[in-house]
């Protein structure tokens, strides 16, 4: 009886010791954070959008009218969440911002306007900033073509902005090095789909597109260009009898060979991306020669 009452003691006492330590712990976490900033926003401005720029931080920028011209601010903060510096990038005058990439240690901002004799001209420019100190440099691509942007790619040497001509996909590529730009050859022939511009370290690029064959059948029809923008080669991935290829991605594994998967359908109708009702995962392994295996 004792020592039955004696364990149930030091029970209840072990139990209270637990409780104050845990409770202890709970306080401290709540006294002692990593990091906190906060930000008015006000309802007459616009709120900030954010970059990671992975061990160094992040960023916050947004767009608003200044009192002479149309600036970006721009803040940067380290992993604690304290400002390292802060700025304003001018906007380039007729354009407005498209989005945000982070490459390199730079930022990059990419902005699309149209000219004002001739609204049907695109106008493109990019403004590099360094991640370091906040120093930009500026760079206005000239497009022969006038198109609408939809895709904005960038590397540590060169930019790519995919888009469409009358339906028909595009890909510029614009040097950082000598910055000169030229329209990456074997489109605009046929209408379709830009479903990815894929970048690789060694500067090699892969442009994935959904669109019909000779027999009208959607397929992916994959181009390989080097980093100055040639064309390497075509491949062509077509699927069995009634399916439809619909959109697909690429990934490089061991040995150069090369991953493609995305997904068909039964028809040719290309849905909305991230719904693929009735629609069916598809895949093909790509070896550097363009030999194809599919499932």
């Amino acid at each position: 009886m004792f020592s039955t009452l004696t364990r149930s003691v030091l029970t209840r006492n072990i139990f209270c010791l637990l409780l104050f330590a845990s409770v202890s712990l709970a306080l401290q976490a709540q006294v002692i954070q990593n990091g906190r900033m906060e930000i008015p926003i006000a309802s007459n401005v616009e709120s900030y959008s954010v970059i990671s720029l992975d061990t160094a931080g992040v960023a916050l920028f947004r767009s608003f009218i200044g009192p002479k011209e149309a600036v970006i601010e721009l803040i940067r903060m380290d992993t604690a969440l304290q400002q390292v510096w802060k700025g304003f990038l001018p906007v380039p005058k007729g354009l407005s911002f498209v989005s945000a990439k982070t490459v390199d240690q730079k930022m990059f901002f990419f902005f699309e306007g149209r000219q004002a004799k001739t609204p049907s001209s695109h106008t493109f420019h990019v403004v590099a900033v360094q991640i370091k100190n906040g120093s930009y440099s500026s760079y206005p691509i000239k497009n022969i073509i006038s198109f609408n942007a939809t895709d904005f790619i960038a590397s540590k040497d060169a930019l790519l902005i995919g888009g469409y001509f009358n339906f028909r996909p595009i890909v510029l590529l614009y040097s950082l090095k000598d910055q000169r730009s030229r329209i990456l050859p074997g489109f605009l022939n046929e209408p379709g789909e830009i479903t990815q511009i894929k970048k690789y370290e060694d500067g090699s690029i892969d442009v994935i597109v959904s669109a019909k064959n000779n027999v009208r059948k959607k397929c992916l029809w994959i181009r390989h260009f080097d980093n100055a923008g040639d064309l390497i080669k075509t491949v062509v991935l077509e699927p069995e009898e009634n399916k439809n290829l619909i959109f697909g991605r690429a990934a490089k594994m061991d040995n150069d060979n090369q991953v493609i998967a995305g997904v068909y359908g039964k028809n040719a109708r290309i849905p909305s991306r991230g719904h693929i009702t009735g629609a069916e995962a598809a895949g093909a392994v790509m070896t550097a020669s363009g030999a194809c295996w599919r499932w």
